[in-house]
């Protein structure tokens, strides 16, 4: 991201906390969308679920992920959640993302973190590999 003047990277204070990892997914979103990525377009990017479905952004009772890939035929091969700071992915996240998307256990999870980088979440106890 830039500053307002365009000039210098803007870098938001990592000790911010939520405020940091809400300009993190914004930045991150923003780029994904206008990079269109076959599969992910912008529809891929934030988007909400309920009972496996697409649902309004932010539906009472929905789920959000940050990413979801497709292949041709519209099934979702594949799934991103960006996490900043200390968060990791969980269990308990990837299992209610696969509850919520109605995903078989082959579906990839994959923590991208904006400092460890890419990591596809495997085992238990929320642990990764780098990719």
């Amino acid at each position: 991201m830039r500053s307002e003047t365009g000039t210098e990277p803007f870098s938001p204070d990592q000790n911010s906390g939520s405020a940091y990892g809400t300009l993190v997914h914004l930045a991150f979103a923003t780029d994904i969308r206008w990079q269109d990525i076959p599969g992910i377009g912008s529809d891929g990017v934030e988007q909400s679920f309920s009972l496996g479905d697409a649902a309004r952004y932010g539906s009472n009772g929905s789920i959000r992920t940050d990413i979801v890939l497709r292949d041709d035929n519209d099934k979702i091969i594949a799934v991103w959640d960006v996490k900043t700071g200390n968060a990791e992915l969980t269990d308990a996240r990837k299992q209610e993302v696969r509850d919520e998307l109605k995903l078989s256990p082959n579906v990839p999870i994959m923590m991208l973190h904006i400092s460890r980088g890419i990591a596809k979440a495997r085992g238990s106890m929320g642990t990764t590999e780098p990719l």
